[in-house]
């Protein structure tokens, strides 16, 4: 599934989530939310759960009740206690 501008997500998702190239929006996802699959986003605000890798272009915040099972790449990041990361953290900024 593809997106530009912004998307709210409250339920569930089967299979990867993209902003269009070249647009930059929001993702929020609730906190009973569920994505099985890769999420791409400029910014994104996160309370649910992801079941894969997450590329947030600019801006990423997981919510107390965020749970991601996979790989993250940011710019910035920002998590509230209680969330919890199953994978790798890699600040797209810091050079090779």
């Amino acid at each position: 599934m593809t997106y530009s501008g912004g998307i709210r997500v409250d339920g569930s998702i089967q299979g990867n989530l993209t902003e269009l190239p070249g647009s930059v929006g929001t993702l929020i996802m609730g906190n009973k939310s569920r994505i099985k699959g890769n999420v791409s986003a400029h910014t994104a605000i996160i309370g649910g759960e992801v079941n894969g890798n997450i590329v947030c272009a600019e801006y990423l915040e997981l919510h107390a009740n965020a749970k991601i099972m996979g790989d993250i790449e940011y710019k910035t990041i920002e998590i509230h206690a209680g969330a919890k990361v199953l994978g790798r953290l890699k600040d797209v900024t810091k050079k090779k």
